[in-house]
C-alpha cells in the first residue's frame, strides 16, 4: 500500500519535481562510487588515497550542512535546489575531464556540495510544502524514489561504465539532473 502511495503522489507536480530531485542525486552517488573504483585502478592509486575519495566528500558535507541548512532555512530554497543541479553537472563534466588521482578528490569535493545542496534543500521542501496530515508519507515516499534510484544507479550505471565508459555514463547522468532541474523549476513553487 505504502508503494501505491508514493507512486500516486506523482499525480501532484510539485512532489514529482522534487522526486526527480532526489532520483536523480541517488543515481548520480551511486553510479559515481562504481566510478570511484575504476578510477582507483585506472590511477593505479594507493588504499590512503582511495581512502581520501570518500574522505574529500565527507569533509565537504560535514563543513557544508549547517550553514546551507541555515540558508536554506532563510533564503529562496527553490534557489538552492537549481544551484546545486549546475554543480552537479559541472562535477559530471569535471569527471569526464579528470586525468589523475588528484582531480578526483577535487571533484569528489565538489560533488559533496552539490549533493548536500540537493539533499539537504530537497528535504527542506517536501517538509515545508507537504501537507500537514500526510507529512510522514510525503518524505518516505521522497526516500523511496532516492532508495529506488540508487539501486538504478548501481544497475545502470554500473552497465554504462562497464559498456560504455566514463563519458556515456555522465552524459546521461547529466540527462537526468537536466531533466530534474526543468521539472523543479517549472512546477515548484517560488521560494517554497
Amino acid at each position: 500500500m505504502a508503494r501505491f502511495n508514493a507512486v500516486a503522489l506523482l499525480r501532484d507536480r510539485e512532489f514529482a519535481a522534487l522526486a526527480s530531485t532526489a532520483f536523480a542525486r541517488s543515481q548520480a552517488y551511486s553510479t559515481i562510487l562504481i566510478a570511484l573504483a575504476l578510477y582507483a585502478d585506472l590511477f593505479g592509486t594507493t588504499g590512503f588515497v582511495e581512502g581520501l575519495f570518500g574522505t574529500a566528500f565527507a569533509l565537504v558535507q560535514l563543513l557544508i550542512v549547517l550553514p546551507l541548512g541555515r540558508a536554506v532555512d532563510t533564503g529562496d530554497a527553490k534557489r538552492y535546489l537549481l544551484a546545486g543541479f549546475i554543480v552537479n553537472i559541472a562535477v559530471f563534466v569535471g569527471f569526464m575531464l579528470v586525468s589523475n588521482a588528484t582531480h578526483v578528490i577535487l571533484i569528489r569535493m565538489l560533488q559533496g556540495l552539490g549533493a548536500s545542496m540537493l539533499w539537504i534543500t530537497g528535504a527542506t521542501i517536501i517538509g515545508e510544502i507537504s501537507p500537514d496530515d500526510d507529512q510522514g508519507l510525503w518524505l518516505g515516499s521522497y526516500n523511496q524514489f532516492a532508495s529506488f534510484s540508487s539501486l538504478a544507479g548501481d544497475l545502470i550505471g554500473g552497465f554504462l561504465l562497464y559498456a560504455y565508459g566514463f563519458t556515456a555514463t555522465y552524459s546521461v547522468l547529466a540527462v537526468v539532473t537536466g531533466i530534474a532541474f526543468v521539472l523543479v523549476y517549472r512546477f515548484l513553487r517560488d521560494n517554497p
